[in-house]
């Protein structure tokens, strides 16, 4: 979540720094406003996106609790392409109101 704000702050950052490099008053405002803006791209572009992080997470809660519930490990990769199978298209999140009770009902429907 950090990462996220921070890239926005960042990208806002840019985007006003450009604006302030190319209505400064004076080279000395011009070169503020460029190295501002310079270091607020490098940052945006040096962030790394949330969704590996996430995915790697899930994973490890997954193998986790699988663990925990004594399902073997040769069961594993049946129940990620369970959950694969069973992905809910957008429109039906959206349709249930991202209601994770309604949500699962509709992946059962799937199987």
């Amino acid at each position: 979540m950090r990462a996220g704000i921070d890239r926005l702050l960042h990208t806002a950052n840019g985007l006003v720094s450009l604006a302030a490099f190319f209505t400064a008053s004076g080279p000395v405002a011009a070169a503020g406003a460029g190295v501002a803006g310079l270091l607020s791209w490098r940052a945006i572009l040096a962030t790394p996106p949330a969704a590996p992080d996430l995915a790697a997470e899930l994973a490890r809660d997954m193998q986790a609790e699988l663990d925990m519930r004594g399902v073997p490990a040769d069961q594993h990769g049946l129940i990620a392409d369970m959950i694969a199978a069973t992905l809910p298209e957008p429109s039906t999140l959206i349709d249930a109101g991202l209601d994770p009770e309604h949500v699962l009902a509709q992946m059962e429907t799937r199987l």
